[in-house]
């Protein structure tokens, strides 16, 4: 089954959309390289040369670089701009919610792969976070994150991208969940911040 999230602005007439799909995710999974091998692997690919003449690598952890899917009339602009986090954590009342997990994959009891979506409407406005995270047991944490921002009065959405890694691999990682990774993954690997503006909808 696949498995997808959409949003659009107030009028559905706009052709201004964000959509977050495990199809188009998967799509950005690196097809050639294997990006983390455990000592497991190795000695599986050693002892089965002779039966098997063609390895085909790929990523097995399906760590994927998505944030989301636009379609429509939309300008993206770089911005030093950051998330409200005043907004973010203020007590407005909650008119949606939704947890969704567009994948998952135990790793062959190796860890867990995760892509998940959360998304929030308050009558301000709303926040979505898309969360990639992984747990390769004894080798690595990685928590990859899109945030979507848009507050009312605002006439574009704030796209917040950060992907870091753990630097190495302790033993108190192990068992670590999605909400708990981020702490331990503090090589950062990427960070910016996008303006999407939508250029045929008025924003009130």
């Amino acid at each position: 089954m696949s498995r997808f999230i959409k949003s659009h602005f107030v009028d559905s007439k706009t052709s201004a959309k964000i959509c977050f799909t495990a199809l188009e995710a998967l799509k950005l999974v690196d097809k050639k390289t294997v990006s983390v091998e455990i000592p497991a692997a190795k000695e599986w690919r050693e002892t089965h040369l002779q039966k098997y003449s063609v390895f085909r690598p790929f990523d097995w952890t399906f760590s994927t670089t998505y944030t989301g899917s636009i379609s429509g009339s939309w300008k993206i602009e770089e911005t030093t701009e950051g998330l409200d986090y005043e907004f973010l954590r203020s007590r407005l009342p909650i008119l949606l919610y939704a947890d969704v997990n567009l994948f998952e994959d135990e790793l062959g009891d190796n860890g867990i792969s995760v892509l998940n979506v959360k998304i929030r409407v308050m009558p301000r406005g709303f926040f979505v976070l898309q969360r990639f995270f992984l747990r390769v047991d004894g080798a690595l944490l990685r928590v990859w994150d899109t945030r979507l921002q848009w507050r009312k009065g605002d006439g574009y959405v704030l796209r917040d991208i950060k992907r870091s890694d753990s630097v190495q691999w302790l033993p108190g990682m192990a068992g670590v969940g999605i909400n708990d990774a981020e702490a331990h993954c503090t090589k950062l690997i990427e960070h910016r911040t996008e303006k999407l503006i939508p250029l045929d909808f008025p924003f009130l």
